[in-house]
């Protein structure tokens, strides 16, 4: 019986050797496919964010490293840092699919279902962890990417909903952290908040939040090494106010504040000529100052922004046609030049641009 014994436990300690083998091995692939989850999605993927033609690449590399993240996730539902990962992940497809600040493949609903999977994985980290920098971060990025995707399916009320949940905690986290990252985006959200009262028709509301994200931001850019980031969104706020004063009838304040913004835009992209994102920020710009040219009556000078746009969205168009938003501003802005012309009475000139619109 003691040989019984001897044989027993040589086969225990095999069996607990054989199950220790292959826990490891099971830990060293979990460990290596999440590595790899995350090379495809943060350093592969970023480094080519903001060149053109690169959509088509990013959305495969994000949907790989997503299936990847999933897997993992329904092994190990308690791990934090992975829930992380998975949430950054949903938000890199979000941004892809629909977000409008961005380069985007104009698939809302896939961005809508994205943003939500993200947001109820950060809502409940945050929540459990307070303290955490990085997640409170991670949870106000989400109420921003969001509200941009019910504004553009027109649930107004909705994103408004969800603004006022990210002003409060960007109210709170700006007053806990001097870091200038999280006053940014206490501006931000007094930004996008304009955003949606003026595509609702609330023009003086608007003007009223546009003037609170740009004074918040302007003591930011007080500081020594304000980032291009910010002084890109403090472009925003000028070109933001800009809007709501001419469409509260101020076009002299409306002209002033959009200049400012056009000429910030295009300090920053001369210095970053490659960014395609500055270079859309740049084309919208100079189309918001169009317009209000034209509301002045100002008909050469209007055209000469329109056409600066143009330039700008064609060269983007044609450098990646897979990008849905330059494609659109392309025929907007052809339509806009095409209805000054009419105006000018040059019905000939107007017509090129008309047909190129309908193209």
């Amino acid at each position: 019986s003691s040989d019984l014994m001897l044989t027993g436990l040589i086969v225990t300690l095999h069996e607990a050797r054989v199950a220790r083998t292959e826990r490891a091995r099971a830990e060293r692939r979990f460990n290596d496919v999440r590595k790899l989850a995350n090379s495809l999605m943060f350093e592969v993927h970023d480094s080519i964010r903001d060149l053109p033609g690169t959509l088509p690449a990013r959305k495969l590399l994000v949907s790989r490293a997503l299936e990847y993240l999933d897997s993992l996730s329904q092994e190990a539902s308690g791990d934090t840092a992975l829930q992380r990962e998975l949430a950054a992940a949903y938000d890199r497809v979000g941004d892809l699919l629909g977000y409008a600040g961005a380069a985007n493949l104009g698939d809302y609903s896939g961005a809508l279902q994205s943003y939500e999977k993200a947001l109820s994985i950060r809502e409940s980290s945050a929540a459990a962890h307070p303290d955490d920098r990085q997640m409170q971060l991670d949870l106000l990025n989400d109420y921003f990417r969001l509200s941009f995707v019910l504004k553009d399916t027109g649930d107004f009320a909705k994103a408004l909903t969800l603004l006022q949940k990210g002003l409060t905690l960007a109210q709170r986290t700006a007053k806990a952290r001097s870091e200038p990252v999280f006053t940014d985006f206490l501006a931000g959200f007094y930004w996008q908040t304009a955003n949606v009262l003026m595509q609702s028709g609330d023009y003086s509301n608007a003007l009223e939040k546009y003037r609170q994200g740009a004074s918040v931001r302007e003591t930011l850019v007080g500081y020594v090494n304000t980032t291009p980031s910010i002084r890109t969104h403090l472009a925003a706020d000028y070109i933001g106010l800009g809007r709501a004063m001419s469409a509260t009838g101020d076009l002299s304040g409306a002209l002033e504040y959009s200049q400012k913004g056009t000429e910030t835009l295009e300090r920053l992209s001369s210095s970053d000529p490659n960014n395609a994102t500055l270079q859309e920020y740049l084309g919208e710009a100079d189309s918001r100052v169009a317009s209000i040219l034209l509301k002045r009556h100002e008909l050469d000078q209007c055209l000469s922004y329109y056409n600066k746009g143009l330039n700008v969205f064609v060269k983007l168009s044609d450098a990646d046609p897979t990008n849905s938003l330059a494609r659109d501003n392309v025929g907007l802005i052809e339509v806009d030049i095409g209805d000054v012309l009419i105006e000018e009475k040059e019905i000939s000139a107007a017509i090129p641009h008309i047909r190129n619109a309908i193209i």
